[in-house]
């Protein structure tokens, strides 16, 4: 996720800064006589690590999505407040499939900034708010439908997909994208995170269809990448007239990107009809709703870790109408921007919303001028770890999770280790090889 951009690179480059890096030895410890280069100018900067300062300027959220406190005790699907079970983010049945079975990462979101991000044996994250009615019913039906279509795709097995088949892929993916959101707490939902609880019913009333939700489109791909065992991305978007203009209030509906083992599955629902619009994939994916033709699998569309990346982001659609641009809804998906402090300082928000941390401005600067990426790591008291790495057109957060976990992650770090350091303290970073 980008956090600062143009605005602050423009800044930067008119900015007078003075850095001394510092090449580390081997053991980490900082030796004398490592001078690597000097930035020559003529001021120093006043803090090398403020990572835990209270925030509390926060990305602008959408208008509620109509959660309230009492839904925390019904099912999210049919209403009901007797029973609730647990019901799986990712079904149980993927274990028995021959997938790995080590503990591996898992992804969820985003949605208003924050992804979800945990480590667990696979298939095994459950949510408490779906009724035994559903969760033995309607959803186990569709589970037990689902698993003979898509265990030979997940598993990369040759085989063609029918036309029948293609409506239960994206429905099934459908019913995933919003079950994973509710692995988000209750204060989260009621703060606006999550889609609106009208998708849960909507796709409840129809259960009897196996179908997605209406006014939608999804996609199949082939997953090549080595990064992902599970990952459920649901990013909501806006529909608006390419060129200068104030953007929508309201997402115009959301995105949902899902990979599991070698399939990934991409989707689009709009939750407001009259936006709708004709889109097609940039990397040749394979249309399943609306249904088009049966087709042999695996699919002629690959997705690496990062074309991964960039569908997560929205950044792979194509518009098919002229004029009308599809863009990432910014007041769920960015944070506020990076400013520039005192002229040497980069204050920079944490996903978390509610702090923020500092890295040298010389940092980003070097960047701009030499094309060169550096990696550093910081943490918030919430308490979550961050690697962030400087690139063209901003410092992008690479990964977070437990801050024990993320500085083992930043050790292990491709890079040669350097340090700034001034009369205020020394800041370490890695620089990434070309």
């Amino acid at each position: 996720m980008v956090t600062n951009g143009q605005a602050l690179a423009e800044m930067v480059r008119n900015a007078d800064i003075e850095a001394r890096w510092v090449r580390l030895p081997a053991t980490g410890d900082l030796g004398p006589g490592e001078v690597v280069m000097e930035m020559v100018s003529r001021n120093s900067w006043p803090v090398s690590s403020a990572r835990d300062i209270d925030w509390t300027s926060r990305a602008r959220r959408p208008a509620s999505t109509g959660w309230n406190s009492t839904m925390a005790r019904q099912c999210v699907f049919c209403g009901s407040e007797s029973d609730l079970t647990r019901e799986h983010v990712l079904p149980d049945w993927l274990t028995e499939i021959g997938l790995e079975f080590e503990p591996q990462i898992h992804h969820v979101g985003p949605i208003n900034v924050l992804p979800r991000e945990w480590t667990s044996k696979p298939f095994r994250t459950t949510v408490r708010m779906v009724c035994g009615n559903c969760n033995s019913g309607w959803l186990s039906e569709l589970e037990g439908a689902a698993k003979p279509i898509l265990a030979p795709l997940i598993r990369g097995e040759g085989r063609r997909i029918p036309y029948e088949d293609q409506a239960l892929i994206a429905a099934w993916t459908c019913k995933t994208a919003l079950v994973s959101m509710l692995i988000s707490s209750d204060d989260a939902r009621l703060a606006g995170y999550g889609v609106p609880p009208t998708e849960y019913t909507a796709l409840y009333e129809q259960r009897d269809r196996m179908e997605p939700l209406p006014f939608s489109q999804y996609w199949i791909g082939t997953y090549t990448g080595d990064r992902r065992g599970a990952s459920v991305w649901v990013t909501p978007f806006v529909i608006e007239a390419k060129g200068p203009g104030s953007p929508p209030d309201i997402p115009s509906g959301y995105a949902i990107t899902l990979v599991v083992g070698k399939l990934v599955v991409q989707g689009v629902r709009f939750t407001t009809p009259a936006l709708q619009v004709d889109l097609v994939t940039e990397w040749g994916f394979l249309d399943i709703w609306p249904p088009q033709d049966t087709f042999p699998w695996p699919a002629r569309g690959f997705a690496d870790d990062d074309t991964v990346d960039r569908m997560n982001q929205t950044k792979t659609f194509v518009v098919q109408e002229k004029g009308v641009q599809l863009s990432p809804f910014k007041p769920a998906t960015e944070l506020p921007p990076s400013k520039l402090e005192g002229g040497d300082l980069i204050r920079l928000p944490l996903y978390c919303g509610k702090h923020e941390a500092f890295y040298p401005a010389a940092l980003a600067g070097e960047t701009l001028r030499t094309g060169r990426q550096h990696v550093f790591h910081t943490s918030c008291e919430c308490p979550v770890g961050y690697i962030i790495r400087t690139e063209s057109d901003g410092a992008h957060m690479k990964k977070w999770g437990d801050p024990a976990a993320i500085v083992e992650a930043y050790e292990a770090w491709p890079g040669e280790e350097y340090a700034i350091e001034d009369a205020n303290g020394v800041f370490f970073f890695k620089e990434e090889q070309p």
